[in-house]
């Protein structure tokens, strides 16, 4: 499909990035992606944010929930940023950028969450990990009338998806004392 009159093919956007400086470059190519995620459709799903899982302030997460009634339960999956686990957001550049991943499940008929957590050096190993494994026992009990209770996927970029993946499958990482734990 070729872009609309208003959007830039990458090239052009990448054409006239040519001699910024990286900071430049990315906000340059930042901008325009902005620009194209806002045009994507969202009057078919519902968005509640900033979600209390747990007591800390970054303890939060944002449910994208198809608004189409549906057949039967559907799966879920979990976004978790990157960063390192010491920098980042889950709505870092406001809620386009990592927030456009569960918009596109959720346009797509399955339930997208978007979780924060925990960083260092304020809070050390198992902190984030420990934050994710509450994210998803929180969508166990809270999501569980609305959602495949086997059909739950978790997913990340880098450090976060190392860390979702492990904390998903409960595999070498710390469950937190809490309401419950994941099945």
């Amino acid at each position: 499909m070729a872009p609309r009159n208003q959007d830039k093919a990458i090239k052009d956007v990448l054409a006239e990035a040519q001699g910024m400086t990286p900071e430049a470059t990315r906000a340059h190519v930042q901008a325009h992606y902005i620009a194209l995620l806002k045009q994507q459709p969202r009057d078919s799903i519902s968005i509640e944010m900033d979600i209390a899982f747990g007591p800390h302030e970054r303890h939060r997460l944002d449910v994208h929930v198809p608004k189409a009634k549906s057949a039967g339960l559907r799966p879920v999956v979990m976004f978790v940023f990157g960063g390192g686990f010491v920098q980042g957001h889950k709505n870092l550049h406001g809620e386009w950028i990592y927030g456009n991943v569960p918009n596109f499940f959720a346009r797509n008929d399955i339930i997208g969450v978007n979780v924060n957590y925990r960083l260092a050096p304020e809070h050390q190993w198992p902190a984030g990990a420990e934050d994710v494994a509450r994210a998803v026992a929180w969508a166990h009990q809270n999501i569980a009338m609305a959602a495949i209770p086997t059909r739950y996927s978790s997913w990340g970029i880098r450090r976060a998806r190392h860390m979702s993946q492990r904390t998903h499958s409960g595999r070498n990482c710390t469950r937190p004392a809490g309401p419950a734990s994941p099945a």
